[in-house]
């Protein structure tokens, strides 16, 4: 990763890149740990929602989301167009006709 992408932005920002250019569990355990901003805990919980990638759904990012009081809901594969209907329905036929 190319350091110049993230040298000058807001403090607390966490560049994080794999030599193959796609993620994994790892770097998903630390994607969480670098959660300070969402200020959850067991007491006031949030809901950080995902695809269904296998980084997303190991035992360690589970545990420990648990722990930090981050509750996972991973999409099921090929859902996008459910949730993002607008995408579907609006934009893409823009996109196609001009």
């Amino acid at each position: 990763m190319k350091n110049e992408l993230v040298d000058e932005e807001r403090t607390g920002i966490l560049g994080l890149a794999q030599e193959s250019g796609r993620s994994n569990t790892e770097i998903f355990v630390k994607r969480l740990k670098h959660q300070a901003y969402t200020k959850s805990s067991t007491d006031d919980q949030v809901l950080l929602i995902c695809d269904g990638h296998a980084s997303h759904k190991g035992i360690e990012p589970l545990h420990f989301a648990k722990e930090i009081g981050i509750n996972i809901l991973c999409r099921p594969p090929h859902f996008t167009h459910r949730m993002q209907s607008l995408d579907v329905s609006v934009y893409g036929p823009l996109k196609t006709d001009f």
